[in-house]
C-alpha cells in the first residue's frame, strides 16, 4: 500500500446532491489553507454521489495525504427534528418516516444539538461515507442542520422578536425560524427558480404568522450579495444580514473568506 504524507491539518468535506466542497485548516498556525467547491448545476441521483466524490477527491489530490482529523457534512432534506425529552434511539425510523421515503437499506444516524436539547435524525449518504472511510480512515460526520445551529452567534436571537435564517446550497433551501430563542420551524425546500425561492420564503412567514417588519433575516451559504435571490429578498423584505462564522483563524492569501461555505468551515472548529 502506498504511504501517504501526513499533514497536521484538519479536513472537512461537505456532501450534497447539488455539489461538493472541502476545506483544510492548519490549527497550529491558525490558518484556513484550502477551499474548493464543485457545483453540479443540477441535483444528481444518490447512487452517483460516490462517483462524483471520487472524481472530486482525485482532481484535487485530497487523498494524497493523511490528516489530523476529518469531518464530513451531509446536506440533505432526509431528516426529522425531535425534542431530546421524547427521543428514543430504538425508534429512529419513526422520526423520519412521515417526511422521508426510506429505502430498505437506508441507515439512520442522529446528532444531539445543544443547547436546544434536540436531536436531528437523518439519512446520511452511506456510499459517500464508505468511500471516505476507504480513503481517509476514521472520521466524524454531521447533518448540515446541526452545523447551521452552530453558526448562530451568542445573543443573535435576542436582537429581534423573531429570526428567519435561510441557507442556500445549490437548489436546497434550508429555513430555520425562531421566536426569541424558541425553535419554531426547521425545514428544507427545493428551489429551482427565484419564484420558487420567494414562494417558500413568504409561505413560511405567512403560515407561522411572523411580522416581517419585526423579523431579522439572515442569509447563509450560497445566498450572498449579488445572488439573484438576495436581490429579490431585498425588494420584498428590506435589510438582510449575512451569516458570519465567529473564529480566531486567518485565511491564506489566495482565499476569499466570503466565498467559503459557512458549514464546510464550521465543521473544522
Amino acid at each position: 500500500m502506498e504511504s501517504k504524507e501526513h499533514l497536521d491539518l484538519k479536513l472537512s468535506i461537505q456532501l450534497s446532491l447539488n455539489g461538493l466542497s472541502f476545506c483544510t485548516l492548519d490549527p497550529y498556525h491558525q490558518e484556513v489553507t484550502r477551499y474548493e467547491y464543485l457545483d453540479f448545476g443540477w441535483e444528481i441521483d444518490t447512487q452517483d454521489l460516490g462517483i462524483k466524490l471520487s472524481q472530486f477527491i482525485g482532481d484535487h489530490q485530497i487523498d494524497k495525504y493523511t490528516y489530523q482529523a476529518v469531518q464530513v457534512v451531509h446536506t440533505n432534506h432526509l431528516f426529522g427534528i425531535v425534542p431530546q425529552s421524547l427521543f428514543d434511539p430504538q425508534y429512529l425510523n419513526s422520526y423520519v418516516k412521515y417526511n422521508t421515503a426510506l429505502l430498505a437499506n437506508d441507515t439512520l444516524s442522529h446528532d444531539l444539538i445543544q443547547p436546544w436539547d434536540i436531536q436531528v435524525v437523518y439519512v446520511p449518504f452511506a456510499n459517500a461515507n464508505n468511500l471516505i472511510f476507504d480513503r481517509f480512515g476514521s472520521f466524524e460526520y454531521h447533518h448540515h442542520t446541526e452545523l447551521l445551529f452552530k453558526t448562530l452567534r451568542p445573543g443573535l436571537l435576542e436582537n429581534s422578536p423573531s429570526t428567519l435564517l435561510i441557507h442556500l446550497q445549490g437548489q436546497l433551501m434550508t429555513i430555520m425560524v425562531f421566536q426569541g430563542k424558541k425553535i419554531v420551524l426547521v425545514n428544507v425546500f427545493k428551489a429551482f427558480t427565484e419564484e420558487d425561492f420567494m414562494y417558500y420564503l413568504l409561505f413560511v412567514g405567512e403560515q407561522i404568522q411572523i411580522d416581517i417588519h419585526k423579523t431579522q433575516f439572515i442569509a447563509s451559504g450560497g445566498l450572498n450579495e449579488g445572488h439573484p435571490y438576495w436581490l429579490r429578498m431585498i425588494d420584498h423584505l428590506g435589510e438582510i444580514n449575512n451569516c458570519t462564522v465567529e473564529h480566531a483563524y486567518q485565511f491564506a492569501e489566495h482565499l476569499d473568506p466570503k466565498g467559503i461555505d459557512p458549514l464546510t468551515l464550521t465543521a473544522l472548529f
